[in-house]
């Protein structure tokens, strides 16, 4: 309002902006989290200077059985989840090193006690205007795809030393697996 000397209201000054593209980009922004959120991976993105998590997927919660709220309220959560003997792996790679994509495995324990694999796939990026680095992650339970591997290794291995020939064939598809040397 514009008053005058006397205490009267004189005139009223407003501005109005056109807000449509703002309105569909939120729009936009609500849909992508609610696609992010249904998904069993959990995407985040999180600064450095100061670090904190700008976004979250609700896919943290399959993973670790915790919420995002737990996660929100302790920082250090994510850090204690980590298996001691994987805390050398889990480490953040240093600012100085360049990377487009950083894959590490790692395991983490549940709120349940027991320890799964998890993959976090990590994209650093760096925003000059604001001199902020941002990583952008996703981070999947490969806890089966490990235990696949490791079964697959120990077949090799010992199915060498066997003195007969092994075969493993795919009973739908009719494709052979796996033959050893014999």
């Amino acid at each position: 309002p514009y008053i005058d000397k006397h205490s009267n209201v004189e005139k009223i000054l407003c501005s109005i902006n056109d807000i449509t593209y703002l309105k569909k980009l939120l729009d936009r922004f609500e849909k992508l989290d609610s696609l992010l959120n249904i998904m069993d991976e959990y995407i985040y993105i999180r600064t450095f200077n100061p670090t904190r998590f700008i976004y979250g997927s609700k896919g943290i919660e399959s993973i670790t059985g915790y919420n995002k709220i737990e996660f929100l309220n302790d920082k250090n959560l994510w850090l204690n989840l980590i298996h001691p003997d994987d805390k050398k792996e889990a480490e953040i790679p240093d600012f100085d090193t360049e990377f487009k994509c950083c894959v590490q495995r790692y395991r983490i324990q549940h709120k349940s006690g027991i320890y799964k694999w998890v993959e976090n796939r990590r994209y650093r990026y760096y925003m000059p205007e604001s001199h902020i680095y941002y990583d952008y992650g996703i981070i999947k339970d490969i806890t089966d795809q490990m235990a696949k591997e490791e079964l697959e290794e120990l077949l090799i291995m010992y199915t060498d030393f066997i003195n007969l020939a092994i075969s493993i064939m795919n009973y739908d598809t009719k494709e052979i697996l796996y033959v050893n040397k014999k």
